[in-house]
């Protein structure tokens, strides 16, 4: 296995953990992992939806790219 194939995994991965927390830390009304820990999960991860919404349009972006790539060098 190449290099470039390695890296490429291990983006692949990291980045696919990174969007599950992301999307679970990205909707407190409707539960997720902000919801669970109630008002204190509000006050401490907080509910500013622009930022959050476009890390994880930035993460999925990075994480479908790097999966394609991923797929054509093996």
């Amino acid at each position: 296995m190449s290099l470039l194939a390695s890296f490429l995994g291990i983006v692949v991965f990291l980045s696919a953990v990174v969007l599950s927390v992301v999307v679970l830390l990205q909707s407190p009304k409707g539960g997720g992992f902000a919801g669970i820990l109630g008002a204190a999960g509000e006050q401490a991860i907080g509910t500013a939806e622009a930022p959050v919404r476009r890390f994880t349009a930035g993460v999925a972006a990075l994480f479908a790219s790097a999966a394609l790539v991923h797929s054509f060098v093996i």
